[in-house]
């Protein structure tokens, strides 16, 4: 409102909107000094508006993130990868199980993905995108912003960097579907336990599933599982990067 503090503006990546996708996604307003696009209305009343952005490589970060791994990365894939705890930890979640953390929904109201064995076979199990339901999440005020809200540019970049450091490193098979199917921050690999011992100060743990296969349906309506072929461990440190493919010992490389 002209005259009065406006607490709605927002800064790039969103207001640069105009820029890269002028359009539905933005909207004028104004304050005391100046006219100007802003992001503030988002997609409302549409939430599933924020869904096709998000699917889309992260399209408008801000909020809209990129959750393409939450769906299995099926025919979407990561740019700015979201960490574990900011899709949600699902009950059957490894690291619910062990006790490490507990299980909680992410941003959107979903569990994030998962490996789980099943019939001795090792699977990912993650959410069908089409029986995921962002209108009921929103109506049952299940849109968590606070997941999200905090996490500045330096940090998406920094995310990026590291993506694009493990998919330059691991050997993944021809014409094989490769999923991001687990990053986590490490805040010192001395504590945390790295696969080398080289390994040192803070950094990503990023898994990666080759899956082969058909998509089975879970016990859940809107899950499903696919079986791994070979699973992908990627660890970056400030002085190097340690990883392996399958079942082979990690070997470290050391930054130039």
């Amino acid at each position: 409102m002209l005259g009065y503090r406006n607490d709605a503006v927002s800064f790039l990546p969103d207001a640069a909107s105009n820029v890269f996708a002028p359009g539905w996604d933005t909207s004028r307003s104004r304050d005391s000094q100046n006219s100007f696009l802003t992001s503030s209305g988002l997609g409302s009343p549409f939430p599933e508006d924020a869904k096709l952005c998000a699917a889309l490589a992260s399209f408008w970060p801000a909020v809209a993130p990129d959750n393409g791994r939450t769906f299995g990365n099926d025919g979407f894939g990561n740019q700015l990868p979201m960490l574990d705890q900011e899709l949600g930890f699902h009950p059957k979640h490894d690291r619910v199980k062990s006790g490490e953390v507990v299980s909680s929904k992410g941003w959107d109201g979903e569990f994030g993905p998962f490996f789980e064995v099943v019939s001795g076979k090792l699977h990912v199990n993650y959410v069908d995108i089409a029986r995921s339901d962002y209108v009921s999440h929103a109506l049952a005020g299940d849109f968590k912003v606070s997941l999200t809200a905090e996490i500045q540019s330096e940090e998406l970049i920094t995310r990026h960097q590291a993506l694009q450091v493990c998919e330059s490193i691991i050997t993944a098979g021809a014409n094989t579907d490769v999923f991001l199917c687990v990053v986590r921050n490490i805040d010192d690999w001395a504590v945390a336990g790295a696969g080398a011992a080289q390994l040192q100060g803070r950094g990503y743990e990023l898994e990666f599933a080759e899956l082969r296969g058909a998509v089975k349906p879970t016990s859940e309506q809107n899950r499903v599982r696919r079986e791994v072929q070979k699973r992908h461990t990627c660890q970056l440190g400030s002085n190097g990067i340690a990883y392996k493919d399958g079942s082979s010992a990690f070997i470290f490389r050391a930054l130039p």
